[in-house]
């Protein structure tokens, strides 16, 4: 592994529900593996996320745990 893909290959791993990728425009994408559930597709949370780069896909990851963790608790 190159020393550039240290920051990728860990946000892949503290989250291991997402498919986190970069496309050939240089954004980054996560899409969730297992389909959302009803409950939780009709709040703030959803089953993709883009970023202009790791940073802000990490920020947006981090929301999207959050929403999990609320509606779940709800």
């Amino acid at each position: 592994m190159a020393p550039s893909d240290a920051p990728a290959a860990a946000l892949r791993d503290e989250h291991l529900t997402w498919t986190i990728f970069q496309t050939s425009a240089g954004r980054w994408w996560a899409i969730r593996k297992n389909p959302l559930q009803a409950h939780l597709a009709q709040g703030a949370c959803v089953a993709s996320l883009d970023a202009p780069d790791l940073e802000a896909l990490t920020r947006l990851l981090d929301q999207q745990h959050a929403c999990h963790q609320q509606e779940v608790t709800v």
